[in-house]
C-alpha cells in the first residue's frame, strides 16, 4: 500500500502509475517517467499535489468521454428518426443534444440547421447557428467561417421573410 510520507510525497510503482494516468500526464511528467523507465527505475516519488491534480484531470477526461458517448448515442437516435421521416422526434433529440453542457460535436447542430432551413424556420436556424458559434468554434476555430457564412445567409432569408 502506498502511504504518503510526512513530506507530502508518495511512492508509486511507475508501471501502474503510467497505466492509470497516461492519458492525462503533462509532457514534463511523461518525459520524466519515460526517462526513469529507460533507466530501469521501478518506483518513484511524486508529490501529493501532483497526484491530486492528475486525479482531477482523470475525472474531467472521464466526464468528457461520457458526454461524447451520450452525444453519439443521441446523434444516432436523431438519424434513425430522420430515416423514418419522424422529423419532430429528430428535432427533439438534436435539440437535447445541443443544450448547455453538450459535447462540442457538429452533427446535431448541422442537422438542425438543415431541418430548420427546409422548414423556413429561420429564427430557430439562427439560434442554432449562434449556439454552434459559441459551443463548437472555440474548440474548432476553423469552422467559424462556415457557421458565420451560414448565419449571414439565414439572417438575409429571415429579413426577406419578414418583409
Amino acid at each position: 500500500m502506498n502511504i504518503p510520507s510526512a513530506s507530502g510525497m508518495k511512492t508509486i510503482i511507475i508501471s501502474s502509475f503510467f497505466k492509470k494516468y497516461a492519458s492525462v500526464l503533462t509532457p514534463q511528467l511523461l518525459s520524466d517517467i519515460t526517462h526513469a523507465t529507460l533507466q530501469g527505475v521501478k518506483k518513484a516519488q511524486i508529490s501529493m499535489a501532483t497526484l491530486s491534480e492528475l486525479d482531477v484531470r482523470l475525472a474531467e477526461r472521464k466526464a468528457e468521454q461520457q458526454r461524447l458517448a451520450r452525444c453519439a448515442k443521441m446523434n444516432n437516435r436523431g438519424r434513425e428518426f430522420e430515416k423514418q421521416g419522424k422529423i419532430r422526434q429528430a428535432i427533439k433529440v438534436y435539440e437535447a443534444n445541443i443544450e448547455e453542457g453538450c459535447y462540442p460535436a457538429c452533427h446535431s447542430f448541422d442537422r438542425l440547421m438543415v431541418i430548420y432551413r427546409k422548414a423556413k424556420d429561420y429564427e430557430n436556424e439562427i439560434r442554432v447557428i449562434e449556439r454552434a458559434l459559441a459551443v463548437i468554434c472555440p474548440r474548432y476555430p476553423d469552422l467559424y467561417s462556415k457557421y458565420q457564412e451560414r448565419l449571414l445567409k439565414a439572417q438575409l432569408l429571415q429579413d426577406k421573410q419578414d418583409q
